[in-house]
């Protein structure tokens, strides 16, 4: 008994020059050369990366659409409170020097009025010196 694949070929064997005909003239054309011309380097960026995202642009053009347009319509003139100038009180320069006073007494009294002198040779020899690289805290008051 016949497969139904040798039935089908047996049927349309009558076909197959036809089909090398056709065949051969596709390939024909395509051993032509092409007359392509070399693109230029803003065609050939224009061609790979704005044509096959187009729908990325317009995308992109509809946003910023929407957001000029909602800037737009949400202007409005110079608010009362940006308009309005508070005016500066006269005593301002009485109140910064007294602020200054205020805080030379307090880091007068934190700091020691006589610190002990570095001695002439260097530093003691207990004395800690920080490497490069270690962080050094000193503790404010």
């Amino acid at each position: 008994m016949k497969s139904p694949r040798e039935i089908l070929l047996a049927r349309h064997a009558a076909a197959t020059p036809q089909l090398d005909a056709l065949r051969r003239g596709a390939v024909n054309s395509l051993d032509r050369p092409c007359s392509k011309r070399r693109l230029r380097w803003w065609e050939n960026l224009w061609r790979e990366l704005v044509v096959p995202c187009r729908p990325v642009w317009v995308g992109v053009g509809v946003a910023w659409v929407a957001i000029l347009s909602l800037q737009m319509a949400t202007r409005s003139g110079p608010s009362e409170t940006t308009a309005r100038v508070t005016p500066v009180p006269s005593d301002l320069a009485a109140q910064v020097l007294a602020q200054q006073r205020l805080l030379s007494e307090l880091l007068s009294n934190a700091l020691p009025q006589n610190p002990a002198p570095m001695p002439k040779n260097g530093p003691p020899s207990g004395w800690w010196r920080p490497s490069p690289g270690r962080e050094v805290r000193v503790a404010t008051v």
